[in-house]
């Protein structure tokens, strides 16, 4: 079986309604890119393609925190994974623990605010942005 891979770069309109698509490749094997970010069609005997994986689809999930070189702050330097889940599974109890450990300022009920809100939340802390928050697939928070 082949397919074709579509790379989509969203186009962040102020109806974030599109993307850019960009060709990548005709596989065998999509796994690598079995995430957010790209198409994935079935490519048929008859030269038709199928849908099987959405770009707005997203594969994993999960609580991280990221830190980054204060002035750049584009790749994670480091990560570390927390637990699996989205904001929605983010307790005061967590948030507590993570504050202490990682010396977060703010208090948990701002850190809270901005986890249920923004979906991270980030401080600069010995010389490194430092950010809680969700990560999908390869997309990390940046924490603005």
């Amino acid at each position: 079986m082949k397919y074709l891979v579509i790379k989509c770069v969203e186009l962040n309109d102020q109806w974030e309604c599109d993307a850019d698509r960009i060709p990548i490749c005709i596989c065998d094997n999509y796994d690598k890119y079995n995430k957010h970010g790209y198409e994935i069609y079935k490519i048929c005997e008859n030269g038709s393609l199928v849908l099987i994986h959405d770009h707005e689809e997203i594969s994993k999930e999960n609580l991280v925190i990221c830190f980054y070189d204060i002035n750049t702050q584009k790749t994670p330097q480091k990560v570390i994974d927390i637990k699996d889940g989205d904001r929605n599974s983010v307790t005061a109890s967590l948030v507590k623990k993570l504050k202490q450990e990682y010396h977060f300022a703010d208090t948990i009920k701002e850190i809270m605010s901005d986890i249920h809100r923004s979906g991270y939340h980030s401080e600069e802390i010995n010389d490194k942005w430092v950010v809680f928050g969700e990560r999908y697939d390869d997309n990390f928070p940046i924490g603005y």
